[in-house]
């Protein structure tokens, strides 16, 4: 089976199960016993090869019921104040990062779109606390209290935002329908955990639900990044979020400087290509 990432041949690289953690139900139900991952021979990327092979109907199930017990989970735990033994998408941290490179004109927020934006915890924090709208749409797990776009109604987005979609694909198609959203001069925010190397630990602690199930590395990245013609990236490890740019402002590398010299603070990593912050 090949990789999604780089079309590379893949080999075994371990199973795994939810038994014993609290996504027992949901992966008991969508057929999920055990689950046989493998690992690109080129990038080292880490896929699941049980993920691909379900059946589409068992996958949106997965997907739509796995995310809505996730936010149960987070509910639970935060109103009770127990440690998560896993991180949550630093919302907060990510709405302060937009509104920091809105504010220096390196993204136009002013026509942002969350893709598979789930519950629309950032799209809320950004409108709340920034007063930065944010246009919602999600496949799977829509929050009734919370407005979505249709699938019909999409368009093209100055900033396309996406947090922790890209541990769940099976395959490049909701990428390439991401991607195909940004506007000319637009640019891509993207969420996610990305590590130079997936060693067994690391692998444990991202692959925590049977939705997260791609765990890309650093070279993986760069590949798709070039492949889909983005050119340089800036990176924010405390919103734990990359910016890809297919047109790179200008003097973008001189005004991350200045960004990082006026606030004393190492805030924001720049590129030409992806920013490897984690090795």
């Amino acid at each position: 089976m090949n990789c999604f990432l780089c079309d590379s041949a893949s080999e075994f690289y371990t199973t795994h199960n939810y038994f014993n953690g609290p996504f027992c139900e949901v992966a008991i139900d969508a057929d999920l016993h055990e689950t046989e991952f493998h690992r690109c021979k080129n990038c080292g990327s880490v896929f699941s090869k049980t993920h691909r092979e379900l059946p589409v109907e068992k996958l949106a199930q997965l997907m739509a019921k796995g995310h809505f017990a996730w936010e149960k989970i987070k509910s639970s735990v935060y109103e009770n104040r127990i440690a998560l033994p896993f991180g949550t998408a630093p919302h907060l941290q990510e709405a302060v990062f937009l509104n920091l490179l809105g504010k220096n004109e390196l993204i136009d927020t002013g026509n942002m779109l969350d893709y598979a934006a789930g519950s629309g915890h950032l799209s809320k924090v950004l409108q709340k606390y920034f007063g930065l709208p944010v246009i919602n749409y999600e496949p799977f797990a829509k929050d009734a209290r919370q407005n979505y776009i249709t699938k019909n109604e999409l368009q093209k987005y100055s900033l396309v935002l996406n947090c922790a979609m890209f541990q769940c694909l099976t395959k490049i198609t909701p990428f390439v329908e991401l991607c195909d959203l940004i506007a000319p001069e637009g640019a891509l925010f993207l969420q996610t955990m990305v590590k130079e190397e997936i060693t067994p630990d690391y692998f444990a602690h991202m692959v925590f639900s049977p939705m997260c199930i791609t765990v890309p590395t650093n070279k993986g990245m760069q590949i798709l990044m070039e492949r889909f013609g983005f050119v340089s990236s800036i990176y924010s490890p405390k919103a734990k979020s990359w910016v890809l740019f297919k047109n790179e402002p200008k003097e973008l590398e001189e005004k991350i400087r200045k960004i990082n010299l006026e606030l004393f603070s190492h805030e924001i990593y720049y590129k030409k290509g992806f920013v490897d912050f984690w090795k």
